[in-house]
């Protein structure tokens, strides 16, 4: 065999050997540029659901602090309204007639002596002293009240407050725990 054909037959197994080391790389490299590929999309894909659960979230969130600020404003008008109220019925139980305030103070007295048995003083404002006097208890003074009265026991340790002012504030309080209630 000649040289040549030595050269050629080198040259030849050399191409086929350097072909099949192309053909291999090549789809070496079309399998890494899949994986890649496949890798990328499985993180673009876990990135969106990502994006998206915590859009979703934000959104629950900003949903809930609205939820919670309607209820705040609407506790807080439903005060207002309340307090409005409040200051209506006390206006007007400032502006009771005679009759009707010597017939709270004659309710009021007989509350007084089932709740304490040895009642013996009481007190009033001063547009009521008159309905207090009638009581048969002995007026020990005058006190800055819109109207009812307060008794004492004997020695003066035992005080039932039945004033408007202390009823109205005690039923202001059972309404203010109503309407908070109704926000729970």
């Amino acid at each position: 065999m000649a040289l040549e054909d030595v050269i050629e037959d080198i040259e030849r197994q050399a191409n086929v050997t350097a072909q099949a080391i192309l053909k291999e790389a090549g789809e070496e490299a079309e399998r890494t540029v899949s994986k890649a590929r496949k890798e990328s999309e499985k993180q673009v894909f876990q990135f969106e659901e990502e994006t998206e659960r915590m859009l979703a979230e934000k959104k629950n969130a900003e949903l809930l602090a609205a939820k919670i600020e309607q209820k705040r404003m609407l506790l807080a008008t439903r005060k207002m309204a309340a307090e409005k109220i409040f200051n209506e019925i006390k206006d007007s139980l400032s502006k009771f007639g005679e009759k009707e305030r010597e017939s709270i103070v004659k309710i009021l007295v007989e509350r007084a002596r089932q709740e304490l048995q040895d009642a013996k003083y009481i007190y009033s404002n001063k547009a009521d002293k008159k309905f207090a006097e009638k009581s048969g208890l002995v007026f020990a003074d005058a006190i800055n009240c819109i109207g009812g009265i307060i008794v004492e026991n004997s020695d003066k340790t035992v005080r039932i407050n039945l004033t408007f002012d202390r009823l109205f504030e005690n039923f202001k309080g059972d309404i203010n725990v109503a309407i908070a209630k109704n926000f729970e």
